[in-house]
Formats: structure tokens, sequence, C-alpha cells
């Protein structure tokens, strides 16, 4: 495992990080979180709030563990993997999703408002898996969204479409 402190500084990722999956990353402090090309780990837990911005440019993929982005903005540019059945990505503060979230059966939870960004976003929790999708603030953005939570929940309890979002497509849920 590989536990990451800056205090208010940043952390930056200049190349590409985990060729040979890491064990797991825990982020303790650091104001701004820069991932410049793709990241594979274990795990990732950003544990404590960043002051800055989480921003990930190459796919970020924790290989068994779940993915938890706890920043004040977080700027997602290239997709989220969490291989390990039933493990969850939790995204807090205010989120630009420009990429795709796909899990094993885990949930996906967006804490804050999310504005989707570049093409049409996908959120995949399995075809028949039992991840729930949840989106605790407001969503907005005029791509085409596509959520699949299998036999799980799809849950906004925000405005959707203040800037009107493009086609939604739900493929499978329980509950919507």
């Amino acid at each position: 495992s590989l536990g990451l402190t800056a205090g208010t500084g940043n952390i930056t990722f200049t190349g590409i990080v985990g060729t040979v999956a890491l064990g797991a990353v825990t982020i303790n402090a650091a104001n701004n979180v820069t991932m410049a090309f793709a990241f594979t780990a274990a795990s990732l837990n950003q544990a404590v709030a960043g002051t800055g911005i989480f921003q990930n440019n190459g796919v970020l993929t924790a290989t068994t563990g779940g993915v938890t982005i706890n920043s004040a903005l977080v700027d997602i540019n290239a997709n989220i993997v969490a291989n390990g059945a039933g493990q969850a990505v939790l995204v807090t503060g205010t989120t630009d999703l420009g990429g795709n979230v796909t899990t094993n059966d885990g949930n996906v939870t967006f804490a804050s408002a999310t504005t989707l960004s570049g093409a049409a976003r996908t959120i995949n929790t399995g075809a028949a898996g039992l991840g729930n999708i949840l989106f605790s603030s407001t969503l907005d953005g005029g791509q085409n969204l596509t959520l699949t939570a299998g036999t799980g929940n799809i849950t906004f309890t925000g405005i959707v479409g203040t800037v009107a979002l493009g086609a939604v497509t739900i493929n499978a849920a329980t509950n919507v």
C-alpha cells in the first residue's frame, strides 16, 4: 500500500502509474491531485477532503477495491473503473464528468452537483448486478447519458436538467 500526504501542497503524477498495479493508495491530505495519464492501483481513497481540484486525465482503474475521490472540485476527463466485485465509486465535490464510470456490481455515487461534459456518458454497475447509481445533487449538461444499474436502483435527489441533458437511456434498474 501507498500513503501520500502533501498537507496544503499538491500531488501530481506526470506519467503512467501502475503499469503493474500498485497496492491500495490512500491520499491523506493534498490541495490539488492531478493524474496526467493512466493510474492503476488495487484501490484509491482520498481519505481527507482536498481543498482544490482532483483531476484525472487518464483511465483510473481500481483492480480489487473501490475509488473514493474527495475534493472540493472534481474534473474527470477519462474513465473510472472499479473491477473488484461489489466495490464502489464515490465522488464528492462539484464534478465535471467527462469520462464513463464502470463497476462490477458496486455502487456509483456523485455526492455533489455534477455536470456532464465531452461526449455521451455511460455509468454502468453491471447489467445483472446489485450496484446502485445515486446523484445526490443537481445533474446538468447537454450530453446523452446511459445508465445501467442491473437489479440496483437509480436515484436522483436534486434537480436534473437545469441545463438540459441529451437523451437519457436507462438500460436496467429495479427502481428509478
